[in-house]
C-alpha cells in the first residue's frame, strides 16, 4: 500500500484526476444528477442488478457534500468520504508543488512503509465491513436503496 500512496504522490495524472473529482464535487448539485426523465440517475452497476448498494455506494455524494461543507449530510451517504475527499483534496493540491518535492514525500511515505499499510489496510477493511453491514440491514429490514 505505501508504493501505491508514494506512486499517487509522485502521479501528475494522479493530481490531474484528483483534481476533477474536486471540481466536479464542487459543482454538481448536492440534490442528486438528473436523468432527461426527471429522475436520479443511477451510475452504480450492482444497484442496477441487486438493488442493494455496492461498498462504495453513496461516495460520490458524499463527496459533493463535503465539497458543499454539509458533514453531516455526507456522512449518511457514505462515512469514508470523511477520509477519502480530503486525500482528494491533497492530491490534486500536489498539482502546485515542485517534482522534487513530490519525490521527497513519496520517500517519506516509503520510508514509513509498515505504518502507512496497516493504517490503509485498517481503512480497507472499515471501508469494505461498512458496505457488507448496509447490504445485510437493507436486506433484513426491507428498506430500499435511495
Amino acid at each position: 500500500m505505501s508504493i501505491l500512496i508514494a506512486e499517487m504522490i509522485r502521479s501528475r495524472w494522479a493530481h490531474g484526476l484528483a483534481l476533477v473529482v474536486v471540481v466536479l464535487s464542487l459543482v454538481l448539485p448536492d440534490d442528486g444528477v438528473r436523468g432527461l426523465s426527471g429522475k436520479p440517475l443511477q451510475l452504480c452497476y450492482f444497484v442496477t442488478a441487486t438493488g442493494k448498494p455496492c461498498p462504495g455506494c453513496g461516495l460520490t455524494r458524499s463527496f459533493i457534500h463535503l465539497a458543499h461543507l454539509r458533514a453531516e449530510r455526507s456522512v449518511s451517504f457514505h462515512p469514508a468520504g470523511l477520509v477519502l475527499f480530503p486525500f482528494t483534496v491533497y492530491l490534486s493540491a500536489l498539482l502546485l508543488v515542485s517534482p522534487g518535492r513530490r519525490e521527497r514525500m513519496a520517500v517519506a511515505v516509503m520510508r514509513r512503509g509498515l505504518p502507512v499499510n496497516v493504517v490503509s489496510i485498517l481503512l480497507g477493511v472499515a471501508f469494505f465491513a461498512y458496505g457488507i453491514w448496509r447490504i445485510v440491514w437493507l436486506i433484513q429490514t426491507r428498506q430500499a436503496w435511495p
